[in-house]
């Protein structure tokens, strides 16, 4: 039995199977124009919104929801194996080096592949969810400059997959709501959220170290910085936003158990006054 895939001689199954020719297929199956990358990416999430939305005892909320679950579980996979794939030019080329769309071509796919999702999402959040405009526009605006100027694919690959655990992590505490989870999930967040930092940081020292040899456009550096930037400081803004909940949950929670001692307190020392009540009249 034999396999043929674009580029590659025909594959024979006899032939031992390895990490190199495993990559090699993968690659293979993942080439392919960003305009079909994107509307397959585009249809594939609107086809899972709208199975989703027609299931018996469906929301639009529960549909969005499952819909962001399945986009956040495909690309921290896939980003965590471009990480993997691709660690030893990740302290070198990720911000920078060029012709990523065919050096780091998994790491490219997810760059239009999340476009893809964007502008599905970009839909729900104009009509009734406004508040995600910035991020979306920050993060539509981040992939496709990327696959513009075939630079800084890497780079995003690593920040999908770090910025993807929080949010998968956030759908978890939707499903089992409560305050222990809350704090769990607020305790994850930050954690994830400092190791975005730490990899901008990263990031900023490739791009202002970086020679300015290579062959992308001028404007590539100043974008990467500015998008960087900005996507660090929403994710910053989101982390603040949680935090300030949290304090807030804690707080109400520290004043529902104190009024539920105090209710407690009350009841026995009626049923104490009572008792004594009895006894004497006894």
């Amino acid at each position: 039995l034999k396999v043929r895939f674009r580029g590659r001689a025909p594959l024979h199954w006899s032939e031992p199977v390895s990490t190199a020719m495993l990559t090699d297929i993968l690659n293979s199956m993942l080439r392919g124009s960003c305009f079909e990358v994107i509307c397959g990416s585009f249809v594939f999430h609107a086809s899972v919104f709208l199975v989703q939305h027609h299931r018996p005892n469906s929301s639009l909320q529960v549909a969005c929801r499952h819909t962001s679950i399945t986009h956040h579980a495909i690309a921290m996979v896939l980003g965590m194996y471009c990480t993997w794939l691709y660690w030893d030019s990740l302290r070198v080329d990720a911000a920078l080096g060029v012709d990523q769309s065919k050096r780091f071509p998994v790491a490219s796919w997810l760059n239009n592949f999340n476009i893809g999702y964007f502008l599905y999402d970009m839909i729900h959040a104009l009509t009734w969810e406004r508040f995600w405009i910035p991020h979306h526009a920050i993060a539509i605006a981040g992939f496709a400059t990327s696959e513009y100027s075939d630079v800084f694919a890497l780079a995003n690959a690593v920040n999908v997959w770090i910025t993807e655990i929080g949010s998968l992590m956030y759908n978890v505490y939707l499903a089992f709501k409560s305050v222990r989870n809350y704090c769990c999930f607020v305790g994850f967040y930050t954690g994830s959220r400092l190791a975005f930092a730490v990899w901008s940081v990263e990031v900023l020292r490739q791009v202002w170290t970086d020679p300015g040899t290579s062959s992308y456009p001028a404007w590539a550096p100043c974008c990467a910085i500015s998008l960087q930037v900005l996507l660090l400081g929403a994710n910053i803004h989101f982390l603040g936003i949680h935090l300030a909940k949290l304090a807030k949950v804690l707080k109400d929670s520290s004043a529902r158990a104190t009024i539920e001692e105090q209710s407690e307190a009350k009841v026995s020392k009626e049923y104490c006054g009572s008792v004594v009540t009895r006894y004497h009249s006894a």
